[in-house]
């Protein structure tokens, strides 16, 4: 009967998640000018779980939203910003005074994603929409009595939505916990771990719970790849057949030549990816602008070398490889 509910429930589970998203092309950097703490509120919903100084939110896939920022010192005024989106990439938000001394939020600058670099160490990073992480508290209290139970409860969540999913379910107090992997990409799983002890102690009950910090969620789109991070999210599997049938169904190489331009400029591409797009090619010289132009794109530059089997010749795969090396 266990083994029978678990299936239903899993079965419901992946139709629900059976589609999966297209890479979010937005993401927004908020940060404060003088180092004032606060929370990001966006379309209702608190972003950050303690105040910060700088936040990042990624996942952002609607071209508009509406932005609150809520101080943590309660003597400055609640800010409310209209966040619009035209071009894929990150938009950066100053909050400063302006010069009559008021609080305000100011555009600050725009990186396009394939000019995006990785996060630096201890920026706060929000997937918008993923599951928030369980935060943890302390709680002692002393009554009469003579036993004590202590209850801990870890929650870590990973993945992003139409990534990496994660399930847990409790039957008949059994816990059971699901990763699901999809295109190939990897993330943290999801589980909740549960403790309980009980001890005596003569005439005093103490309950401690101690919970640790968040832990920082990080997607793996190469499985084993380490190296370098070009851009931030690399085209899905879906939508790089799409790209590819539309480059193949061109006339002529110019054209061809054009079209994987403008898809390599607005999108993202393992390395992989860019092979197999430079094989779509006859011609030894336009496969050597594709992959020069497609090398700021990739992200897995450490693998870049495997583009140059695609090549005839040796001269093709030195220029290119000098290329990656200075750029």
């Amino acid at each position: 009967m266990k083994t029978l509910l678990t299936t239903c429930l899993l079965f419901c589970f992946l139709q629900v998640f059976s589609q999966q998203q297209p890479p979010a092309p937005y993401s927004a950097q908020i940060f404060a000018e003088q180092g004032e703490r606060f929370w990001v509120i966006i379309n209702g919903v608190k972003q950050n779980l303690d105040p910060q100084t700088n936040v990042l939110v990624q996942g952002l896939r609607a071209p508009n939203y509406k932005m609150k920022i809520i101080f943590e010192d309660n003597n400055l005024p609640e800010l409310d910003q209209n966040l619009f989106f035209q071009d894929p990439g990150e938009y950066i938000y100053n909050i400063k005074r302006n010069k009559e001394g008021k609080y305000v939020i100011r555009a600050n600058s725009f990186v396009p994603i394939a000019q995006i670099m990785p996060p630096p160490p201890g920026q706060t990073v929000i997937v918008y929409g993923a599951p928030a992480p369980v935060g943890q508290t302390t709680v002692t209290t002393t009554t009469p009595g003579g036993v004590v139970q202590q209850t801990t409860t870890t929650t870590t969540t990973g993945g992003i939505p139409g990534d990496n999913i994660s399930m847990g379910m409790s039957v008949g107090g059994v816990n059971a916990g699901v990763n699901i992997n999809v295109n190939g990409m990897t993330g943290n799983s999801t589980y909740t771990e549960t403790t309980t002890t009980t001890t005596t102690v003569g005439g005093t009950t103490s309950m401690t719970t101690t919970t640790g910090a968040p832990v920082q969620q990080q997607i793996i789109y190469v499985p084993g790849y380490g190296g370098p991070i070009g851009c931030p999210i690399p085209m899905d599997p879906g939508a790089f057949a799409n790209a590819k049938n539309s480059i193949t169904n061109a006339s002529f190489e110019s054209t061809k030549q054009d079209m994987a331009k403008n898809i390599i400029g607005n999108n993202c591409f393992t390395s992989a990816q860019v092979r197999e797009l430079l094989t779509l090619f006859d011609f030894e010289s336009t496969k050597l602008e594709i992959a020069k132009f497609a090398y700021p794109r990739t992200y897995d530059r450490g693998n870049y070398f495997m583009v140059n089997d695609v090549f005839d010749f040796d001269s093709s795969r030195s220029e290119l490889s000098e290329f990656t090396g200075g750029y």
